[in-house]
């Protein structure tokens, strides 16, 4: 009977899953995230301090804890390395959202800040971050780090913009974006063409300083003004056929694209350029706009051929 016994206790020990580490506070020594103690719970914001580093293995689980006003935050001030693999991915995941009790619940977000270097996250997971009143400006994935690499990672049904990078280039290659309620991905010009590979986006632009000329290109659902867009002297933005540009409603000028250097936008009779904006709700903003485009005394040599320009104005 007891050997019987015996027999019971270590099947149970082997079939009951890990209830995993409930973690929050700074992080100020080299640490690793070990799948045999998975899952990871944030119950409270997690910082990893400058200078150190988190090690998440393949087959971790980070759930995020549902709260109010940004206490369930994982910030990257050291590096982290997510380095998971096709067959056994690292998942970032939070759940339903309600907000009964919670001002605005949220779930997340992760913030790679400028301070990190060398972060990777390969196979990654991204599911069900952000909150419950979810608007573009709010994200569920920060990269403030142009030394990151994130690849061959997925974003689903995430709540607000699902990846925000924000004032840095990182390199942003073979990833996969579904079901997010706003935008997938929100830029700054700069960063367009290290944004790679992924599937057709939802693109939102940053009001950032454009130092170098880029493109718009048609491989993307649209690009989604989030702020005004001013082109500089001596930098061209060149928009290809079949580009859509949305324009948000907004109040006191603030979704205007503005040309003091050039924009070529050259559609075709077939494959326009569209610069859209939709329906304006006065109720709520004080003189709401969507617009206008502007092209300045000092712009050179612009173009805008087979351009379809709708519903913008005030």
């Amino acid at each position: 009977m007891r050997k019987f016994l015996l027999s019971i206790a270590a099947f149970i020990l082997f079939v009951l899953p890990s209830r995993g580490l409930d973690v929050s506070g700074n992080i100020s020594a080299n640490t690793t995230w070990f799948k045999t103690q998975s899952p990871y719970v944030i119950t409270g914001n997690v910082t990893v301090l400058a200078g150190v580093t988190l090690i998440i293995e393949p087959g971790v689980t980070v759930q995020f804890s549902q709260t109010d006003n940004g206490t369930s935050q994982l910030v990257i001030n050291g590096t982290l390395n997510a380095n998971g693999n096709a067959s056994d991915s690292i998942k970032f995941t939070g759940g339903a959202l309600a907000d009964i009790y919670l001002h605005n619940a949220q779930r997340g977000p992760v913030i790679l800040e400028s301070t990190s270097q060398n972060s990777v996250l390969r196979y990654i997971a991204v599911n069900e971050l952000g909150y419950f009143i979810s608007t573009p400006t709010l994200n569920c994935f920060v990269i403030r780090s142009s030394s990151a690499i994130i690849e061959n990672s997925s974003f689903r049904n995430n709540h607000g913009t699902a990846l925000s990078i924000e004032n840095a280039n990182p390199i942003v290659n073979n990833n996969f974006f579904t079901g997010s309620v706003n935008l997938d991905v929100a830029i700054g010009l700069n960063g367009l063409s290290n944004i790679t590979g992924n599937n057709l986006l939802k693109v939102g632009l940053r009001n950032e300083t454009m130092t170098i000329t880029n493109a718009l290109l048609p491989s993307n659902v649209y690009y989604y003004l989030l702020g005004n867009i001013t082109i500089p002297v001596n930098k061209t933005l060149t928009i290809q056929a079949g580009v859509e540009v949305q324009f948000p409603e907004s109040s006191n000028a603030t979704s205007e694209l503005i040309v003091q250097g050039t924009l070529n936008a050259t559609g075709t009779v077939t494959d326009s350029i569209k610069f859209t904006g939709g329906v304006i709700h006065s109720a709520y903003l004080v003189n709401p706009q969507r617009g206008p485009i502007i092209i300045e005394a000092s712009s050179q040599n612009s173009i805008l051929r087979y351009a379809v320009i709708k519903e913008l104005g005030y």
